[in-house]
């Protein structure tokens, strides 16, 4: 059994998240950070919206922009959902928007990647279920930009769709993860993601794992925070 592999799941196991390399540049996490500011910035709304579109909607999967305003009692902050296949379907003639797409393809392709490598190694180990043998589940980069808000938590303690979710940056700290039993926070290692099971883990892989309960706390509420998450989701 692949050691690598091996020691990603007992830890997954153990704690409830692990950490794995990735060769993603601290340099280009805050590059794509600043280029979505000026999209969701410079770019008139309804342009924006333009590039919204419903994936898979039994699934719950959006690409494009997203926006929940606080005054109508949603946590103040923009998101994007990325997917190359959102260019098939959407397109905006803008240099914010091009600039945007550029950077955040780059961040995609790279966790891309490590996740089709990790699901690849868990194929040779035998521990992907027979209906996932020959597809790979949809994978999605998101990023997020909190506004500042007078908030304890931006986000609420939940568990994430899908078969696992990898935190990949953050700006300032708050992410917070909750094993059974303890309270874990996390912050922004250069160089790695941090990978933990959600709910459909246990549909993709022959082993039972509980989806690692988390949230976002607020740490400073005169400030931004802004993040970037990838999410890898069965369709069923």
């Amino acid at each position: 059994m692949d050691n690598t592999t091996q020691s990603i799941i007992s830890t997954i196991q153990n704690k409830g998240y692990a950490q794995i390399p990735t060769s993603l540049e601290e340099k280009l996490l805050e590059e794509t950070t600043q280029a979505f500011k000026e999209f969701d910035r410079k770019v008139p709304h309804h342009k924006k919206e333009q590039t919204f579109m419903t994936y898979c909607s039994h699934k719950g999967i959006y690409l494009g922009q997203q926006e929940k305003s606080k005054s109508k009692g949603k946590d103040n902050k923009s998101l994007f959902h990325y997917n190359p296949c959102l260019l098939e379907h959407t397109s905006l003639n803008d240099p914010h928007y091009k600039q945007f797409i550029e950077a955040i393809h780059e961040v995609y392709r790279e966790s891309a990647r490590k996740i089709n490598e990790f699901m690849d190694e868990m194929r040779e180990l035998n521990l992907v279920h027979p209906n996932w043998r020959d597809n790979n589940p949809f994978t999605n980069v998101r990023i997020l930009n909190y506004k500042p808000i007078d908030k304890d938590k931006l986000a609420k303690p939940h568990t994430d769709k899908g078969a696992f979710t990898g935190a990949i940056y953050e700006t300032h700290p708050g992410l917070t993860f909750y094993p059974p039993g303890k309270s874990v926070p996390v912050s922004y290692s250069p160089g790695t993601l941090k990978l933990f099971p959600g709910d459909d883990w246990p549909v993709i892989f022959n082993r039972e794992v509980e989806p690692l309960r988390h949230e976002v706390i607020q740490t400073n509420s005169n400030r931004e925070r802004s993040a970037i998450v990838v999410f890898n989701n069965p369709i069923f």
